[in-house]
């Protein structure tokens, strides 16, 4: 498992940048969510689907 974590040390080397242009030119009018946002809206959603989602990882 060492030898493929020494391969991906490349990602931690420096910051990834991230640049939104060409999403933001093909969906105008899209706006960031921020992090406190998203994971209130995924807690919202999550429980609002908690059965169908509970069966649907259930092996058949």
């Amino acid at each position: 498992m060492a030898r493929f974590g020494t391969a991906l040390l490349y990602q931690f080397e420096r910051p990834f940048v991230v640049d939104s242009a060409r999403y933001l030119a093909r969906y105008p009018g899209s706006a960031a969510t921020s992090y406190v946002d998203g994971i209130g809206q995924t807690v919202v959603w999550y429980r609002a689907n908690r059965d169908q989602i509970r069966t649907s990882m259930m092996p058949k």
